[in-house]
């Protein structure tokens, strides 16, 4: 606790004796509304409900930083974001850099890793979803030299556990992570790979998850991300088996038009009890979404997606969505994106097959 306390403090007090500081934010306001929805993948079944059922969501993060010279700064970071319209501000991290030229650079403090970021709009969120690894927090340091990435610290975040049959959930105090990345830029593209090892120091207790992002940048008119990614956890065990997963993901640009997808596919052992978990909840779908572009401040888009919506393919719970897509950039760093999407459950395994319908906004300014 006291070491909670002590960070914040020390950034605050450089922050009044720097002699530059700036501050940066984002907000963000969600909400959505649905009639009759199915989705397995997160155990909603509102079949039988028949009201309008809506959620919101309300994001504030704000960013702080100190620069004390040529070579040292400082951030500092606070977060507001949970469903409702009053979340609470959290710390959310800080840290300090030494910057000692273009190729090399330190840092110490609060650090996340993620990997293979999804460009499909319903898992962007590296703190819940990722093409490879979702975001992993720990309190450490890090070397940045030329196009490597070295961090390694204790791991930040809430922990649970079984204690006299009951479950408890207290800050983790045994684990450590280690992360290491590295960049090959060719042309206009970019290799990377990367390795992500986490230990809390039981015999039987620990995980790897590896893997590699290819960007290719064939500009103005082609884009490409493919990630592949793998899960082990209990190294040394004979289960759970490791997991491997697939994402290639393409963008067209051809004047007013375009044309962007999403294809995700798991490889996992048959018995799910017996596989290392992934990040997505689900093993395959498939998003194809061709749009046009009236302006640089309005497009449209008519995304098609399929779902497996389950982890096991044995089970028959696919779905189809289709529904248009608006995007508007009234003004630099304000965007207000909303969709009208209409579910089709066709699997046999739902008790109903009634089409759901639902619609959802969200406003986003950047400061």
């Amino acid at each position: 606790m006291k070491t909670k306390i002590l960070i914040p403090l020390l950034t605050l007090a450089s922050i009044v004796s720097a002699t530059d500081f700036n501050v940066h934010g984002e907000v963000k306001l969600y909400g959505d509304g649905y009639y009759k929805q199915q989705d397995p993948r997160f155990g909603i079944d509102n079949t039988n409900d028949p009201d309008l059922i809506h959620t919101y969501t309300s994001t504030f993060k704000l960013a702080f930083q100190t620069i004390f010279n040529e070579h040292w700064n400082a951030i500092a970071k606070i977060n507001a974001d949970a469903e409702g319209s009053s979340p609470r501000f959290l710390y959310d991290g800080a840290y300090l850099q030494y910057t000692k030229n273009k190729m090399l650079n330190y840092r110490i403090g609060d650090l996340t890793y993620s990997e293979g970021k999804f460009r499909y709009y319903d898992y962007d969120d590296t703190g819940k979803f990722a093409a490879g690894l979702r975001d992993r927090n720990i309190r450490g340091a890090e070397i940045n030299f030329w196009d490597m990435s070295l961090g390694a610290g204790f791991k930040r975040g809430l922990v649970a556990f079984e204690d006299n049959g009951f479950e408890v959930i207290e800050e983790d105090s045994r684990s450590y992570i280690i992360h290491f990345a590295a960049n090959i830029p060719f042309s206009t593209h970019l290799f990377r790979s990367y390795i992500n090892y986490e230990s809390n120091q039981a015999s039987e207790s620990n995980s790897l998850r590896s893997g590699m992002v290819l960007q290719l940048n064939f500009a103005p008119y082609f884009n490409l991300q493919a990630v592949h990614a793998s899960y082990t956890d209990k190294l040394r065990e004979k289960y759970p088996r490791f997991s491997q997963a697939v994402t290639v993901e393409p963008e067209l640009h051809l004047g007013m038009m375009n044309l962007k997808g999403t294809f995700y596919y798991a490889f996992l052992h048959d018995n799910l009890e017996k596989a290392t978990p992934i990040e997505v909840p689900e093993y395959m779908f498939a998003y194809l979404e061709p749009g046009f572009s009236f302006s640089k401040k309005f497009s449209l888009g008519f995304p098609v997606e399929y779902h497996t919506m389950s982890l096991d393919d044995d089970d028959n719970l696919e779905q189809i969505f289709v529904g248009p897509r608006f995007y508007l950039i009234p003004a630099e760093r304000l965007s207000i994106k909303s969709f009208v999407r209409m579910g089709f459950p066709i699997g046999d395994d739902y008790q109903e097959n009634e089409m759901h319908i639902g619609t959802e906004v969200e406003v986003a300014f950047h400061f």
